[in-house]
C-alpha cells in the first residue's frame, strides 16, 4: 500500500512539473478603462489603447490625435483623457488616429479602433514610438 502511495505521489509530481515547464509564458494586455469615444460623421468611433506591462508606469495621460477628412463633423463623446484628445481636419481621405503612450520603460503597445462596434484598424508597436493607424469612414 505504501509503495502505491509513493508511486502515485511521484507520478503526480512529475505531471505537475511537466505542466509547469510546458506552460507558455503569458503576458496580459492591460486596456485603459476610460478610452475615448468620438463621433465622426454619423459614426461612433471607440479608440482603445493598451500596454503589455504595468499601467502604473504610464507617465501622465495618453495623448490621442484624430485627423478627420475635411467636411466631416466630429466631436468627443466621452473621454477621461482631460483634454488629451485632439480633433482636427485635414486634406486626407481617411481618418488618422495617433496615440502617444509615455512610459518609464518601453513596453509593447496596441491601438485598436472600432467604428460602430466593428474593428476598423489595429496597430501594435512600443511605447517609445507613437502608434498611428488610418481607416475609411463610409
Amino acid at each position: 500500500m505504501k509503495n502505491w502511495i509513493l508511486r502515485g505521489a511521484a507520478i503526480l509530481a512529475i505531471l505537475i512539473s511537466t505542466l509547469l515547464i510546458a506552460a507558455p509564458a503569458m503576458a496580459i494586455w492591460d486596456w485603459c478603462d476610460v478610452d475615448p469615444i468620438v463621433s465622426i460623421g454619423t459614426h461612433t468611433v471607440s479608440i482603445m489603447t493598451s500596454i503589455q506591462g504595468d499601467p502604473h508606469d504610464i507617465n501622465g495621460k495618453i495623448k490621442i490625435y484624430v485627423v478627420v477628412p475635411e467636411g466631416l463633423p466630429s466631436s468627443v463623446i466621452s473621454s477621461d483623457h482631460a483634454g488629451k484628445v485632439k480633433l482636427s481636419t485635414g486634406n486626407n481621405t481617411e481618418v488618422e488616429v495617433t496615440a502617444q503612450i509615455k512610459t518609464k520603460v518601453a513596453y509593447d503597445s496596441k491601438l485598436v479602433v472600432l467604428v460602430d462596434g466593428i474593428e476598423a484598424a489595429t496597430v501594435t508597436g512600443t511605447t517609445d514610438n507613437a502608434l498611428v493607424c488610418t481607416f475609411m469612414i463610409h
